[in-house]
């Protein structure tokens, strides 16, 4: 097997599911919304966490972050004892957009799988959970 070849063809079909069935008009981008979702699931992270998670340069954390409070979706708060440290917390509004958005993508995630049919959706996931097992592995 030529694997470079096969890892073309494999990114090639990870960009079209990327941009598949759940990418509507959306007024919040998906770097906002990973963002968004991950701050809904670990309430009171900081900035420099949220670089440190997602790999990216603080200013471009202070751009997502500013996007996001400008829409009423996050707010920063600072420390009692440090003024210097900022935690980032959700809104109601932001909440309701990352559960929302989260559902979504699970039902047109599972519309896929419904095509796919009942054995070829098992043999997916058992295949996406050994690819995550090894891409872990080799960090």
């Amino acid at each position: 097997m030529d694997y470079q070849k096969a890892a073309a063809e494999l990114m090639e079909y990870m960009r079209i599911l990327q941009h598949g069935p759940s990418r509507r008009v959306q007024e919040v981008t998906q770097g906002e919304m990973a963002v968004l979702g991950y701050v809904s699931a670990v309430p009171g992270t900081t900035p420099s966490e949220l670089s440190a998670q997602f790999d990216l340069s603080s200013a471009r954390i202070a751009n997502i972050l500013n996007s996001l409070e400008k829409k009423k979706y996050l707010i920063r708060s600072h420390d009692s004892v440090d003024r210097r440290k900022v935690f980032v917390s959700v809104t109601q509004s932001g909440g309701q957009v990352a559960k929302q958005r989260k559902e979504e993508i699970e039902k047109d995630m599972a519309d896929l799988l419904h095509d796919l049919g009942e054995q070829d959706a098992a043999e997916y996931l058992r295949l996406m959970k050994k690819i995550s097992v090894l891409a872990k592995n080799h960090q």
